[in-house]
């Protein structure tokens, strides 16, 4: 759950940093600082520091866990996690279309651009949740320009704008994708392994054996079934 040291050139900030960004900037009203329970600001403040982003689920549910015994309201934070999801896969649609370019350095500290292919793969997945480029031993924070993430909050702004008021745009999953498409598809490579590898006849038998590592909630069968019906849609 630990991020590894990382360190960003001044103007440059990580993926995941990125995406908190994008979510600030396109749903303000939901990032109103009287909103946040006890220790979420900083929670978000050490994505990609301290924290990974591939696991952020579970200390926010500790989090609503602790609220829910104080009383307090958890659903802004919950809202907010979706924000975030959303904001992570407007960029991976952005990187992927070269609308903004990622860069990484070398050994030897020298700059380079990753191709915009790189982003519809399964490694541009894992890269982009970890904020790691997952092709490099070892592996490189991935650096995003500050005003370029902006210059693309501000789009998306403006076009959520267009067909209504963002304050009043009810938070909830985007057709088609839903609050755990980035992390049921870091399940993919494991998956297509254990078909190969004859461990498991179907997609459905692969998530059921990688069932504890399936995020959200409900029963996991259910689960199971969702990671499994998006491994089918996406592998045809």
């Amino acid at each position: 759950m630990v991020s590894e040291v990382r360190f960003y050139p001044t103007g440059f900030i990580g993926t995941e940093q990125a995406a908190v960004l994008v979510a600030r900037l396109c749903y303000p009203d939901n990032w109103k600082p009287e909103t946040f329970v006890p220790g979420e600001q900083h929670l978000w403040s050490e994505l990609g520091f301290s924290l990974s982003a591939e696991f952020v689920q579970i200390p926010l549910t500790d989090l609503r866990e602790e609220a829910i015994k104080a009383h307090i309201d958890f659903v802004p934070m919950r809202t907010r996690w979706v924000d975030f999801d959303n904001a992570m896969q407007d960029l991976q649609k952005a990187l992927f279309a070269g609308v903004i370019v990622a860069e990484c350095c070398d050994p030897t500290g020298r700059q380079f651009a990753i191709s915009k292919e790189f982003w519809g793969g399964v490694h541009g997945v894992e890269s982009l949740l970890r904020g790691l480029l997952q092709t490099t031993y070892p592996r490189a924070p991935i650096l995003l320009n500050v005003k370029a993430v902006e210059s693309l909050a501000n789009s998306l702004f403006v076009s959520s704008a267009k067909i209504g008021s963002v304050a009043k745009r009810r938070p909830g999953r985007k057709k088609g994708g839903g609050s755990w498409e980035l992390a049921d598809r870091l399940l993919f490579s494991e998956m297509a392994k254990l078909i190969k590898d004859g461990k498991a006849a179907s997609p459905q038998q692969a998530a059921g054996l990688l069932k504890d590592k399936i995020q959200g909630t409900g029963a996991a069968h259910n689960k199971a079934e969702r990671v499994a019906r998006r491994f089918r849609r996406e592998n045809r």
